[in-house]
């Protein structure tokens, strides 16, 4: 008995120590890339976004710059590090690429949580290890150059608290993160439905209409410049998804105004099929009991880059912290793939400089939509797979846990 408590107070110190030299290389590497590069357009248009700021204040942008389109705690954001970039030898596209890459650390940190309580300290080192080399979010947190890394850790860590039955700071969480980027909404339904105690389902939107405190003083001094600007937004049609197949239908003059017509329409009206599946799932979830809030938050933003109409290559990062929460196979498979579709995107827009630097000028050049409609493939899959089964692989862990116990 003695001996088994000692193994096993070994292998936990073994997998510890092997945490802190993995997570440090995670974290060297993408301190180093964030170094030696700027980033792509986004990381330009963040710094053009904070000079003015600094000047006219987050007001003057909603009235009067069309592109800013962003929460206004991230304007501010963007204004403290454009102040501490004026110090000798840090640049701004570094300084601002910093609280993503502490994001991709607390998420690492999260998964370990996550994974130690079910599986053990072995299996939970394995998802920080995977986690922390993932190209996707090293790509995206440390040279894209836009706030969606912290968005999704916040994402993570509201089905985190949620599942740990703390709602209030589960809506709090999910509250932060739409503070940063509005695209977690689409989390929305499916966290709620998930609740079925009433007075919980209180708590957590409690916490959630928390999070609009921050944008009231603007919805009362500049509400339809808001709107126009950050809710009515929509991103670009690409080679990606849906509108992939569209716009190569274009190309065919057979074809040709038909997919126009029908990309034009989709390109305005694809976010109500988005939520309305997301929606639906949410129900069925409430009904079925079938799935964690993991699960549920891997799907949903599975389901929003499967039929998104608009794309941001940076999208490709919300689904993968959630992702790593439920299955560690699929989580470094979608890495993979989406990684090389990443990098694929970066080098084809690389202007051949230093600091690297990757200038979007015109849709994503091939080969990179190729490996972009694998991974595309990969999350329709994984969808389908997660609605075929019985019970939730997760759900039957904790299950057996509870049980234990």
């Amino acid at each position: 008995m003695i001996l088994q408590k000692g193994r096993s107070q070994w292998k936990s110190s073994y997998a510890s120590y092997g945490i802190v030299v993995l997570g440090s290389l995670g974290l060297v590497i993408r301190l180093g890339l964030a170094f030696i590069s700027s980033g792509s357009n986004d990381i330009i248009a963040w710094n053009n976004f904070a000079s003015m700021i600094d000047q006219v204040g987050v007001r003057y942008m909603y009235e009067n710059v069309v592109a800013f389109n962003h929460p206004p705690l991230m304007g501010y954001l963007a204004q403290y590090a454009f102040r501490i970039a004026q110090t000798p030898g840090l640049s701004f596209a570094f300084v601002f690429k910093l609280p993503m890459i502490l994001a991709d650390v607390l998420t690492g940190l999260l998964l370990w949580k996550i994974w130690r309580r079910r599986r053990g300290p072995g299996v939970a080192g394995l998802a920080v290890a995977a986690f922390g080399g993932s190209l996707v979010s090293i790509l995206v947190s440390a040279y894209h150059g836009n706030t969606d890394t912290l968005c999704a850790f916040l994402c993570l860590l509201s089905a985190y608290l949620s599942e740990q039955k703390r709602p209030v700071a589960g809506g709090l969480a999910l509250a932060a993160a739409l503070n940063v980027k509005l695209l977690p909404i689409v989390l929305i339904p499916a966290f709620i439905y998930s609740y079925h105690s009433g007075r919980d389902l209180i708590k957590f939107g409690a916490g959630l209409a928390a999070g609009i405190l921050p944008f009231l003083p603007f919805l009362v001094c500049c509400g339809t410049s808001f709107v126009r600007n950050a809710i009515n937004y929509n991103s670009n049609a690409d080679y990606w998804g849906i509108m992939l197949f569209l716009l190569q239908a274009g190309k065919n003059p057979v074809f040709q105004q038909l997919a126009y017509q029908i990309g034009d329409f989709y390109l305005q009206k694809g976010r109500l099929v988005v939520m309305g599946l997301i929606l639906l799932l949410s129900l069925w979830s409430h009904l079925t009991r079938r799935w964690s809030r993991y699960e549920l938050g891997a799907m949903c933003f599975s389901i929003f880059l499967i039929f998104t109409p608009g794309f941001g290559v940076q999208y490709m990062v919300y689904v993968c912290p959630l992702l790593f929460a439920v299955s560690l196979s699929w989580a470094t498979l979608y890495s993979v793939l989406a990684g090389i579709f990443l990098s694929l995107v970066y080098y084809s827009f690389w202007t051949g400089t230093l600091p690297l630097h990757s200038h979007f000028n015109t849709f994503l050049p091939m080969p990179a939509p190729l490996f972009g409609l694998i991974a595309w493939v990969l999350l329709i899959q994984f969808v389908l797979r997660r609605l075929c089964f019985q019970t939730s692989e997760v759900g039957s862990n904790v299950s057996k846990m509870t049980r234990t116990v």
